[in-house]
């Protein structure tokens, strides 16, 4: 073969050699490349059950020194006698309430000294202590009562027969005494009430201190909208604290609704 020849074969290949070469690389550039991970802006991690190293400690406030119980019993041998000012590491907070000295609150299993045992949690900051509530149903019925004739007499204060801190009133919520009495001056659809109460309370529930009840009453007034008087038959609840006031009322059901005349 001679130098020509060589020549014209060999340049036409190794151009076409070159060009494949070229729209090989380029082609490869544009598809993403699926075998090695991709760098991306790099997103910190949301921080999660961070311990709450505030609660892993309580501290006894109580003025006399309280007592560490081998189990969370008032009658079992106590182990030791805790100072105030001790802080004590939480083991765990059990699901067992008692109420001592008038106040309601869990045992707490804790570690002091090195040894382990159960406190009452209302000596101590592991809980907001809540007062027991030793109203009876003789006298939350005594003092409904009372508040129903000052409603029917017009006298009625607020101030007198509900908590400073109203949970709820016939849907008007975390509201108080001022503001009932606000609420009741503007309501001038339901005038000249007078509510019956027809059965005995029922104490349905204790929850935070608080007594609910339940009962039935008959209730009547003037529907000033309608010029008629509405009569009814309404069951209910009232939550009563440990001062025998109402910091809850509401209306649950309403049986045997009719109007009538005034003049009736």
């Amino acid at each position: 073969m001679t130098f020509k020849k060589f020549f014209f074969i060999i340049v036409p290949l190794s151009l076409i050699v070159v060009i494949l070469a070229f729209v090989i690389y380029n082609y490869n550039m544009a598809i993403p490349n699926t075998l090695t991970p991709q760098k991306s802006a790099v997103i910190p991690e949301k921080i999660t059950n961070i311990p709450d190293t505030s609660s892993d400690f309580i501290t006894v406030t109580a003025e006399k020194a309280i007592k560490l119980r081998k189990t969370p019993s008032l009658d079992l041998e106590e182990i030791t006698t805790i100072p105030k000012g001790k802080q004590l590491k939480i083991v765990e907070k059990t699901n067992q309430k008692v109420t001592l000295e008038g106040i309601e609150s869990y045992w707490y299993k804790v570690e002091y000294a090195n040894t382990i045992g159960y406190v009452f949690g209302g000596f101590t900051t592991g809980e907001k202590a809540i007062v027991a509530n030793k109203s009876t149903t003789k006298e939350v019925h005594q003092m409904l009562k009372k508040y129903f004739d000052a409603v029917e007499n017009n006298t009625m204060r607020s101030e007198e027969y509900f908590s400073a801190s109203i949970i709820q009133y016939n849907g008007n919520k975390n509201i108080t005494p001022v503001a009932l009495n606000k609420i009741l001056t503007e309501n001038k659809e339901f005038l000249n009430m007078k509510v019956t109460i027809t059965e005995e309370l029922i104490l349905e529930k204790k929850e935070n201190g608080i007594n609910y009840y339940s009962f039935w009453a008959n209730t009547s007034c003037l529907r000033s909208s309608m010029n008629k008087i509405q009569l009814s038959k309404v069951e209910i609840e009232v939550g009563i604290d440990e001062n025998t006031k109402i910091c809850s009322y509401k209306e649950i059901k309403t049986e045997n609704l009719k109007y009538v005349d005034k003049s009736i």
